[in-house]
Formats: C-alpha cells, sequence, structure tokens
C-alpha cells in the first residue's frame, strides 16, 4: 500500500517542523541507527529531533517513540483517505468558525432585541383605552346670525348627539355657545369640524354669586366646560350679556378659555358674578360721629384698602378703625365684593377696641380695659364702676394732666392703644368739675 503521507506531504518534507508530518521522516524511528546513517533523509530527520528532543537518541524513550509512531502511521494507512476528509472537515470548520460567528451574532441580535422581561410583556398586556375620530359630513341651514349654541341644537334635531357632548371647532378655534357664526367669519358652505365625547361626565354643579341684588342660583355645567360657557348659561338665566361681566373665583378673574378642570373648579364651587361696566361705584360711610361721605371704589379691592380712601376723605385715622356691612364685621384681607357690596351700598366705620391702663392714685393698682376710641369718658367710668365698685360719681380721670369730662369721647382726647388714664377717687358725693375737687 502506497504511503499517502508522503504524497500529501512531500512538498513540505524539507521545511523545518512539516518534515515531522511526512510519514517517511517518522517511520525512521525503526531503522537501526548504523542503516540510517547511510539514509540522507533519516539521517537529517534524525538528527533534527534530536536537537529537539535529545532523550529520543537511545534507550526507552526511542523504543516509546518507535512503537508510537507505527502505531499511529498504522492506523493512517489503513484508514486512507477517511481520515484525510474529517481532518479536512475540521480545519475547514475551524478556519470558518470567526466568519460563522459574525454571521451568527447579526441573526441573533435582533431576536435579542425583541426579547422582553416578564415585567414588560406583563405591561405591553395591560388594557388601555384609545380613541377614534369619526368624521361624518352633516348639512345645516343656519343664519349668520344664529348662535354656536343654536347650531348644536339643530345638530342634535337631526342626528341625536347631545348638546352637551358637542364641540364646535373652525380652523382649530373651538366656537364658544355664546358667539354668532358671523363672529367667526363663517359664511355660505364653511365646514365646521364636530368632535362628540363618547360618555357623559357627571355635571359640575356651580352657586353664583351677584354683587348687585341679593340671593344666589346655580347653573349646571361638565368639567371640561370653558367660562365662557359657563357665562353664557349664566347671562341666558340672567338676561344679560356676556360681555358685561366677569366672574371671580377665591379671589382670582377667570379667564374665559380656560375650563374648569383647569382651574380646579369642582362640583359645589361658588363663583362670583361682577358687572364690568360697573367696575367703579359710589358707597356710602357712616363715621362714628355720624357724618356720612361717599367714596368711590372697586369690587375687587381689598378691605384694607379702602380704609386709606376714607382717611382721605374725612382727614381722620382709620388704624384703630372697623368697618361693618350691617351687622357684619368686614375683614381687612378679603376683597369688598365677597361681602355683596354694590352700588349705594352703607358702610359703617366703628373704632376698633383698643387697651388702655388705669392706675389708681391712692394705690398704684393699674386695672386694663379693652374700650373703643369712640366710648364716651362716662362709658370707661361704668366700666371701672362694674371693675372696682367705685361709683361713677366718685371717679376722676385724667390724661395727659387733662381732667376728662364725662360728655366727651376717648378720641377727642387723643387717647390711643397702650395709653395711660390716672383715676382718682373724690370725697364729695356729688360730681365735681376740675375745680371744686380734693383727693381721697
Amino acid at each position: 500500500m502506497p504511503n499517502w503521507g508522503t504524497h500529501f506531504f512531500f512538498r513540505f518534507e524539507e521545511k523545518d517542523h512539516w518534515k515531522i508530518l511526512s510519514g517517511d521522516a517518522v517511520y525512521p524511528f525503526s531503522i537501526p541507527k548504523e542503516r540510517a546513517c547511510s539514509w540522507n533523509f533519516v539521517h537529517e530527520f534524525r538528527g533534527y529531533l534530536e536537537k529537539i528532543f535529545p532523550v529520543l537518541a537511545d534507550g526507552v524513550p526511542r523504543k516509546l517513540a518507535i512503537l508510537g509512531s507505527t502505531l499511529f502511521l498504522s492506523f493512517v494507512n489503513y484508514t486512507g483517505l477517511t481520515i484525510v476528509g474529517y481532518v479536512s472537515v475540521a480545519l475547514g470548520v475551524i478556519s470558518l468558525a470567526p466568519f460563522m460567528r459574525i454571521q451568527a451574532l447579526q441573526k441573533i441580535d435582533p431576536i435579542m432585541k425583541h426579547m422582553k422581561t416578564a415585567v414588560e410583556q406583563e405591561k405591553e398586556d395591560e388594557e388601555i383605552s384609545i380613541y377614534l375620530r369619526i368624521t361624518k359630513a352633516v348639512k345645516l341651514n343656519v343664519k349668520k346670525s344664529d348662535n354656536i349654541r343654536n347650531v348644536k341644537e339643530l345638530l342634535h334635531d337631526k342626528e341625536g348627539i347631545r348638546v352637551c357632548l358637542q364641540q364646535l371647532f373652525s380652523e382649530d378655534n373651538r366656537l364658544m355657545d355664546g358667539w354668532k357664526l358671523v363672529d367667526y367669519g363663517i359664511c355660505n358652505n364653511s365646514t365646521l369640524h364636530a368632535y362628540v365625547e363618547d360618555l357623559v361626565p357627571d355635571p359640575v354643579i356651580l352657586c353664583v354669586k351677584r354683587s348687585y341684588a341679593e340671593g344666589t342660583f346655580t347653573v349646571t355645567s361638565w368639567i371640561y366646560d370653558t367660562i365662557q360657557d359657563v357665562k353664557s348659561r349664566i347671562g341666558a338665566k340672567e338676561g344679560t350679556n356676556t360681555d358685561e361681566f366677569s366672574l371671580i373665583h377665591e379671589g382670582r378673574f377667570l379667564e374665559d378659555d380656560k375650563i374648569l378642570a383647569f382651574l380646579n373648579i369642582d362640583d359645589g364651587s361658588t363663583v362670583h358674578m361682577v358687572l364690568i361696566p360697573r367696575d367703579k361705584f359710589l358707597i356710602s360711610i357712616v363715621m362714628p360721629t355720624y357724618e356720612i361721605v361717599q367714596i368711590e371704589v372697586k369690587a375687587t379691592l381689598f378691605v384694607r384698602d379702602v380704609k386709606p380712601v376714607i382717611q382721605i376723605k374725612v382727614g381722620q385715622s382709620m388704624d384703630d378703625m372697623d368697618l361693618f356691612c350691617g351687622k357684619q364685621k368686614l375683614e381687612d384681607q378679603k376683597e369688598i365684593y365677597l361681602y355683596d357690596i354694590k352700588e349705594d351700598s352703607l358702610l359703617q366705620v366703628v373704632s376698633g377696641t383698643i387697651q388702655i391702663f388705669i392706675r389708681k392714685l391712692c394705690t398704684g393698682e393699674i386695672i386694663m380695659l379693652d374700650v373703643h376710641r369712640h366710648y364716651l369718658v362716662k362709658d370707661v367710668k361704668s366700666m371701672l364702676l362694674n371693675k372696682l365698685g367705685i361709683p361713677v360719681h366718685l371717679q376722676l380721670l385724667f390724661f395727659a394732666g387733662k381732667y376728662l369730662a364725662d360728655s366727651r369721647d376717648l378720641a377727642s382726647y387723643n387717647i390711643h392703644k397702650d395709653a395711660i388714664l390716672y383715676l382718682d377717687i373724690c370725697n364729695y358725693t356729688e360730681n365735681p368739675t376740675h375745680s371744686d375737687w380734693t383727693a381721697a
């Protein structure tokens, strides 16, 4: 049988390490050393191996090498081309492996991208809602003077769509119920866009307080309604145009194009209706001296801002004064429209309570009293009677070295907060004058 290794590796048998792959190079292990020396090839091979593996020159290592090479070459010779095929396939796989890996990664990467975790898969399975806009052309015969509300009612009559569910738009502008078609420049053969809500939201009941009349009333709206929508309903009830009044909620004017949801106005909220043309109006003020003056105010003024107006008008300090509307005291931090103050309303100025101190001359004892500056001196003496049990006609009061007459009020003596009055007790049984008293 021909040695296939010689034919296959013949071209490499003179090239360094390839010599050991040739059958003729490995087989001479079994040739005696004295014969091998006559063969130039065998001599070269043995010299090559002895340089690399000196141990194979003699002894047991040489015998083991002969046995191993004999078994290996016998196996190769008997299997023939089969082993060549296996080796070729193995070498081909090894050489192509890097390219196969690159191609495989290109296929695997998109697959990995589509692999989802359990949480991501659960999110994908979550149920969501989507909304579809279905367009249908409906022809309506209207007048240019018709308002948007009329158009919605015509659409309701023709298509059965509830007015409260309709939203009309023209060139991305939402059309307000109280406005007319001509106001939006809508002419013959114009196309409007109608959007219909699929669910009816819960109604929002608003309580409306008027600044020009007693009592309140309610209007029904929806959370997505604009302030203009609300004003249209209020105007319809009151017989007033929407441009003649404004709405106020929690101290701020409401913009017409904002919706109730945006402004956090919910069911049961109270809005105040303030007339715009009479933004300024006259009210009457009754002073502690019963003098009546008139001042001009705005509905949005705070009570604390009204007091300086009164002070300028009458030339009297309002620092310790309170304002009353009827029996209700007006709080400084609130706007006057919250008290339904309107044209020709009557307010009363009442001196605010101040603390004063009464020092008894005989004992040095100090008594504290809460009084109004419009109190008469005799009113203060009555308070001392209740506290100390001293008869009024025996009390003598002094302030800043002056005797205080019973018929005059505290303000006339410029008695202010934390002022100290001095109390003396008269020996006489009847009221003295400042010239005929003696101290006890």
